[in-house]
């Protein structure tokens, strides 16, 4: 089961060769690059893609596109990346924990993003809105979870439009669902995605997501609204202020435990897809 597809090429062939029978190919992603010469080089590797791999997955119907004219006519079965649901319940404790840390007042509007810091996260347009918000809303502040290669140059940007006392860079965390607990808005302005496994947990923990419209459609099971990035940050920002979000944060959790993001019912599935290449 080969999870980066382009790799596949290279694990197929010597899976074939040690005779393993099934090799399951899984995409991830509806890009081969935001890179021109990764794109190019990932399309064709691609192309040779059905010559080993026998099986293929991927994280939405979008994501299948990937594989193209290179696995014919075969199908495609979609898994969802899945979420442990109670993991991320609000929680009002943790909220004020992780608020108090941050010396975050309860007044004020917290943005927040989880994601490298790599092209296709689109981190400065993410800054452009969050600065023309807080021109509407002086109240409030973002944090920015994770790390990468761009890190530098977003805090430049920060600093050159005078943010730096209201961006919060919380760096690699394993406490995700504290930090969610202590947002108010969650946005990802993405220039394309697989299935971001961030908005699901974002929805599970109640929070309303303003997202771009390069992302799936299937990744809304509670509270997102999708934006074209084509507009401007202004009009992020308006929309985002406008919205009336709801308050009970409790909602989302019981929402996604119904969708196909709750890990029970996508362990299961996985399951008998494994089972039935064993018949």
């Amino acid at each position: 089961h080969c999870h980066p597809i382009f790799a596949s090429e290279l694990f197929g062939r010597n899976a074939k060769r040690h005779g393993i029978k099934h090799i399951i190919a899984h995409s991830h992603s509806t890009k081969y690059s935001n890179k021109k010469i990764s794109a190019i080089r990932n399309y064709i590797i691609n192309l040779f893609i059905g010559h080993f791999a026998t099986d293929y997955m991927a994280c939405s119907k979008d994501a299948s596109k990937l594989f193209g004219r290179a696995i014919k006519n075969k199908n495609v079965y979609i898994l969802n990346n899945a979420i442990d649901c109670d993991n991320f319940l609000f929680d009002i404790n943790r909220r004020e924990e992780i608020r108090s840390s941050f010396h975050i007042q309860g007044n004020e509007t917290v943005f927040g993003h989880v994601g490298r810091f790599t092209n296709e996260k689109n981190h400065k347009f993410l800054i452009d809105v969050f600065n023309e918000y807080k021109k509407l809303n002086v109240n409030s502040k973002l944090i920015l979870v994770g790390d990468g290669p761009l890190i530098e140059g977003i805090k430049k940007h920060i600093n050159s439009l005078n943010l730096t006392g209201n961006v919060i860079f919380a760096g690699r965390r394993t406490d995700i669902p504290a930090l969610l607990s202590a947002m108010d808005i969650f946005i990802l302005p993405s220039l394309f995605e697989g299935v971001p496994v961030a908005v699901v947990e974002a929805q599970t923990s109640g929070l309303p997501c303003f997202i771009s419209d390069t992302i799936t459609k299937s990744v809304n099971f509670s509270n997102c609204t999708y934006l074209s990035i084509k507009k401007p940050a202004l009009f992020w920002a308006n929309t985002i202020l406008n919205s009336s979000c709801n308050k009970d944060r409790i909602e989302g959790a019981r929402l996604a435990k119904k969708s196909n993001f709750n890990i029970n019912i996508e362990a299961e599935r996985l399951c008998e897809f494994y089972l039935k290449l064993g018949d």
